[in-house]
């Protein structure tokens, strides 16, 4: 090793040592941070939700997801999306609607999955995470 390094080395040891547990608790902090982020999110991820909104819903329900016309409805900020839980949101999406469901009141198909039948369970979950940090479209 050359000296450089050595002391480079050291002085990052004393640093440490000089800083006590609260140095060991943040390396512990960003250890767990960097764990956490290899793992999936058993919260969803918000930014893989938009890209995954972007490519699969944003055709009907446009890209500030203030919705379409004749294709889709709104859903930022909209009382579908923020009353109903994520798990909810997630079953209504692996379901879909069909134009005669009693609920539905555009009488326009949702289909399963966006119509996306590869979409996996954690996908759709982190849509509706990244719908439920939208604030309603401007009209």
């Amino acid at each position: 090793m050359s000296t450089k390094k050595l002391l480079v080395s050291l002085s990052f040891a004393a640093l440490l040592f000089g800083c006590g547990s609260q140095a060991s608790n943040e390396t512990q902090n960003l250890a767990d941070t960097a764990e956490s982020s290899s793992e999936e999110s058993p919260r969803g991820d918000p930014i893989e939700g938009e890209r995954v909104y972007l490519k699969n819903c944003a055709s009907c329900h446009a890209p500030d997801a203030g919705g379409r016309p004749g294709l889709g409805k709104p859903l930022a900020g909209t009382d579908f999306i923020t009353t109903n839980s994520t798990a909810d949101l997630v079953g209504f999406l692996i379901k879909g609607r069909g134009p005669s469901d009693p609920e539905n009141t555009t009488g326009i198909q949702m289909p399963s999955r966006g119509g996306n039948p590869a979409l996996s369970d954690d996908a759709l979950k982190d849509v509706t995470v990244y719908l439920k940090t939208l604030p309603q479209a401007p009209s």
